[in-house]
């Protein structure tokens, strides 16, 4: 079995003395792995982006990659040590969610977006708030693109819309999202475990407009997001 695509380099791991073992997002085939020589792992970098060749006797072997960098990107952020962390993480969480050797095109283009906002943040003003910000709206794009969906359109309790009042906790067992009134209810039930939905979170996943956003809420964000990636 051959294959042959644009793909972005998500982890590396060495292998024995000569080699490592790496995982790559390829546009057309999805998330894969096998082993590349020591030479040209050497000059790989994660959020690279790659021409890779795989080819083994199966689908279900390890396999040997064959690599052309087209753009080490993280090799323009090595002075900015938060917009490499936001890259990098970006990288690890799609390889952790994502299912092996299934195409996602639209996940695979939010990356490469994701990975142009990083690139626009090192030569404006934009600060590691905002790039905070930004990697939220990676995490919560990637769930849902993943098949996870929120519905935050309404009160899960009081059916009331959004937009007339405002939702502000998420329920972890269902992904729904409740008011303020009804979260007080819920905790006369000792049901304390809700999550803080951040105004600024609401609002993208209704509007996809970008709003100002404390740290407080940059906090809460990364707890609820991190919950539903975990689950």
């Amino acid at each position: 079995m051959f294959w042959q695509d644009a793909a972005i380099m998500l982890q590396s791991k060495l292998y024995g003395e000569k080699g490592a073992i790496i995982t790559v997002f390829a546009q057309h085939h999805g998330i894969w792995s096998g082993y590349i020589h020591e030479k040209q792992a050497r000059s790989l970098q994660v959020g690279s982006l790659i021409q890779a060749r795989w080819q083994a006797r199966d689908a279900e072997q390890l396999g040997i990659f064959q690599c052309e960098i087209i753009d080490i990107i993280t090799a323009r952020f090595l002075h900015k040590p938060k917009i490499l962390a936001a890259l990098s993480s970006a990288c690890t969480i799609t390889a952790m969610i994502l299912p092996p050797h299934q195409e996602n095109q639209d996940i695979f283009q939010r990356i490469i977006d994701f990975f142009s906002i990083c690139d626009a943040a090192q030569d404006s003003i934009m600060n590691h708030h905002n790039i905070y910000q930004e990697y939220i709206y990676f995490e919560f794009d990637l769930l849902e693109l993943s098949g996870f969906a929120f519905d935050w359109k309404e009160c899960a309790i009081t059916h009331i819309n959004a937009i007339t009042q405002a939702l502000c906790y998420v329920s972890p067992k269902t992904g729904r999202a409740i008011n303020q009134q009804s979260y007080q209810q819920q905790l006369s039930k000792h049901q304390k475990n809700l999550l803080p939905l951040p105004r600024f979170l609401l609002q993208y996943a209704l509007h996809k407009e970008r709003i100002k956003a404390s740290q407080d809420d940059i906090n809460n964000a990364f707890n609820l997001l991190g919950y539903f990636l975990q689950t």
